[in-house]
């Protein structure tokens, strides 16, 4: 499904999820050309201008059905992706500057321009419903996983040091610990909309490594860790109502 490299070129697949109706949307990124499809209905993805994230969806069958891209001349990383009860997406990454967000009909509809933690979601057709940076960081950040809830919102999770400033408008500040001088664990959950609902942080004197976030029924969240050093603490979840 994946293929054709151009000479000097590069093609991650970093993360996929599947859908109800058996299709399913993967998440990577490209530098120079490759194609995506098979059995003569293919796509060329031309990132010989500079490498992008590319989100592709397929169908039951394999075949190719549409992609977005999303282009910037800083660093990025492209992390997670998970589906919606509706076939929509969310996919989440790293951004050191401006994201520029092009949905399946190649038009831009959003950009992330604070260095920090973006997010986009697009619909079952590929058309761009919103994208953002989620985290702005002062120190450092990384996207690690995302999942959906049945409301059409998500959670998402990653690690930081120094500050960051979980949502769209940096509403709640985290911190590592006192007296911890390495990597804590940042975790949100955004709305349908992408608004910040609450945040918070977890961590332990170590270097914490962010793991997975599940869905539990009803909104709730499961959050998996792996903490270095002494017990873990962690700050109750804020919410933006605070």
């Amino acid at each position: 499904n994946l293929g054709g490299v151009s000479k000097g070129g590069t093609l991650t697949v970093n993360h996929a999820t599947a859908h109800p109706d058996g299709s399913f949307t993967l998440l990577g990124t490209v530098a120079g050309t490759a194609v995506f499809g098979l059995n003569g209905k293919t796509k060329t993805a031309d990132a010989s201008k500079g490498p992008y994230v590319y989100v592709v969806h397929f169908s039951a069958a394999g075949e190719y059905a549409w992609h977005a891209f999303f282009t910037s001349q800083a660093a990025f990383t492209a992390d997670s992706i998970a589906s919606f009860e509706d076939g929509s997406i969310i996919a989440i990454g790293a951004n050191a500057g401006a994201l520029v967000f092009n949905d399946a009909g190649g038009k831009s509809f959003d950009s992330a321009e604070k260095p920090g933690i973006w997010a986009a979601r697009l619909s079952p057709s590929g058309a761009g419903q919103w994208a953002r940076t989620v985290v702005v960081r002062e120190g450092t950040a990384a996207a690690q996983a995302v999942t959906a809830h049945e409301d059409g919102s998500a959670s998402l999770t990653g690690g930081f040091t120094g500050t960051a400033n979980l949502g769209p408008n940096g509403e709640v500040p985290v911190s590592v610990g006192t007296g911890e001088k390495q990597r804590d664990i940042w975790f949100e959950k955004l709305s349908k909309e992408g608004k910040l609902v609450w945040g918070g942080r977890v961590g332990g004197a170590g270097a914490d490594v962010p793991g997975d976030v599940a869905p539990i029924k009803g909104g709730g969240l499961l959050l998996l860790a792996n903490t270095a050093g002494t017990a873990p603490n962690a700050s109750d979840a804020k919410t933006t109502h605070q």
